[in-house]
């Protein structure tokens, strides 16, 4: 997916895997499951966010889209809020069709007006199926709760903090952002898409957790912060560190529980992964958070 100069996006994918790399790509460089010198391996771990120098693509760049641009066939790309899908189901469903419950909470207006402020990654122990449970249960829910979307009173304590939602954002540094005021004074929202999204708006910031399977039983967090501006005279940079030490501390709690989550019934990820995956293990006409 690429930025272009008019500030649109384009999303491609290369047909021919062999994209004139002659060594390991840098996208694919440090993956747990390396197949191919080439692109498109499995169980990859990616980069950030790339940047062009002054408009040129960089070595990067090229690995990702080779030196033909003939060889992208081009993927539908749709936004909502401040969030970005692409999907590869023919033919092409509404987002609103693929995206279920996360769709509405996406476009929740407050959060469309959040600006990014961070950006991090973590790793947990268990399949990808089951990391949204472990997740859900950091920050506080129930293990039996069994749902894709939950609703937690600010009063929840987040297990790893011994402090409650609210204190745990409203503290120090972190209090510096405006309240996020959502319309329904409903607290804590926690929503998860299939297959690896889990949205979640907090007191006074949003958090948007994408997860990239890295092995069989491993997976990658990519944890992005989004929040108003903070208090005048305070340091961005300051609050939002506070914010990601408050997300590192519910990842590792996350991590933990990772080690030990087990397939379950209740599992609502689990139990939809049985009946979308094809008989080759991949997604079927879902859409993935970028």
């Amino acid at each position: 997916m690429q930025r272009r100069p008019d500030g649109g996006l384009r999303a491609g994918f290369n047909v021919l895997q062999q994209g004139s790399c002659w060594t390991i790509p840098a996208q694919c460089g440090h993956g747990h499951k390396t197949n191919c010198p080439y692109v498109s391996c499995a169980h990859s771990l990616d980069t950030d966010a790339l940047r062009a120098q002054d408009g040129a693509p960089t070595r990067e760049m090229r690995q990702f889209i080779g030196f033909n641009p003939l060889k992208l066939a081009d993927v539908p790309v749709r936004t909502a809020g401040p969030l970005i899908f692409v999907t590869l189901a023919d033919p092409l469903p509404s987002l609103d069709d693929q995206l279920g419950t996360l769709a509405a909470a996406a476009r929740r207006e407050p959060l469309g007006r959040l600006r990014h402020v961070a950006r991090f990654w973590a790793v947990l122990d268990c399949n990808w199926k089951l990391a949204s449970d472990a997740l859900f249960e950091a920050l506080g829910a129930s293990p039996e709760s069994g749902r894709l979307e939950e609703r937690l009173a600010t009063s929840t304590v987040v297990p790893s903090t011994g402090a409650t939602h609210d204190e745990l954002w409203s503290a120090g540094a972190a209090a510096a952002w405006e309240p996020l005021r959502l319309d329904d004074g409903s607290g804590v929202r926690l929503w998860r898409g299939f297959p690896n999204v889990v949205l979640a708006a907090l007191p006074n910031h949003a958090a948007a957790v994408v997860v990239k399977p890295t092995k069989l039983d491993g997976v990658a967090l990519v944890v992005s912060l989004f929040a108003y501006g903070p208090a005048e005279g305070t340091e961005v940079d300051e609050a939002a560190a506070a914010l990601v030490a408050g997300w590192r501390a519910v990842t590792a709690e996350a991590r933990a529980r990772s080690r030990s989550v087990q397939p379950a019934g209740s599992s609502p990820i689990h139990a939809h992964a049985r009946g979308r995956i094809a008989d080759d293990g991949a997604p079927t006409g879902r859409s993935s958070l970028h």
